[in-house]
């Protein structure tokens, strides 16, 4: 139903919200996510869950709705990360599920994008991730001086090697601490990591009430 779903609009300079609206289709009751196009002015958004998968365009200037697919995942869902003009999305996994081994690379300006499956490396399988539904909070960072892509998940931390054909998934290692111990079996992991490259550091953001984490190259 699209009555738990909308697009706001906030202003900063009255500060307060101005406009709000229902994109006019299905969108999800689950999961969502966007892409913001800066360059065209265009909001990306999909949904996938609860037997209903959809994406479609916000356009931030006319206020109007292009509800032509395009995520490339479609049906599925996938955590992201921005590098550079290309967005990299890495299928959230549950064990359940064996063909979930997708990730896609995506042009925002373009609006075009390339997919994959990779391949496990190291003794990390699809078996190595959480059951029943709980994916939510799966997080990934691109770490510039490794060329890799780290991924919280609910289970275990693990990564991607981009520079192999096809990208390479192994279980991630620290030397030092962790930057913090997802629950094996939590069915939900309220995380967000991210990389700043200022500072050359990962920072894992876990609830409210949970200390911020850095993890220093």
């Amino acid at each position: 139903s699209t009555a738990g779903r909308r697009v706001w609009i906030y202003s900063r300079t009255l500060a307060r919200w101005i406009w709000k609206q229902m994109p006019g289709i299905p969108a999800d009751g689950a999961v969502n996510g966007h892409i913001l196009d800066s360059t065209n002015g265009l909001l990306r958004i999909w949904g996938a869950g609860d037997s209903v998968n959809a994406s479609y365009t916000f356009n931030l200037n006319t206020r109007t709705f292009d509800y032509t697919s395009w995520f490339p995942l479609s049906g599925r869902d996938a955590a992201t990360v921005q590098v550079g003009g290309n967005v990299i999305g890495v299928e959230k996994l549950l064990s359940d599920y064996t063909d979930r081994n997708h990730y896609f690379v995506y042009n925002v300006a373009a609006n075009t994008a390339t997919t994959g499956a990779w391949q496990y490396a190291g003794g990390l399988s699809s078996a190595s991730f959480v059951s029943s539904a709980g994916p939510e909070g799966q997080s990934v960072a691109y770490i510039p001086s490794l060329d890799r892509y780290w991924i919280a998940s609910p289970s275990l931390w693990w990564q991607l090697d981009p520079t192999t054909t096809p990208w390479t998934a192994s279980p991630l290692t620290f030397s030092g601490d962790t930057p913090y111990g997802p629950a094996v079996g939590s069915s939900h992991i309220y995380a967000k990591i991210m990389y700043v490259s200022s500072m050359n550091a990962l920072f894992a953001f876990m609830s409210g009430a949970d200390d911020v984490h850095m993890y220093k190259f």
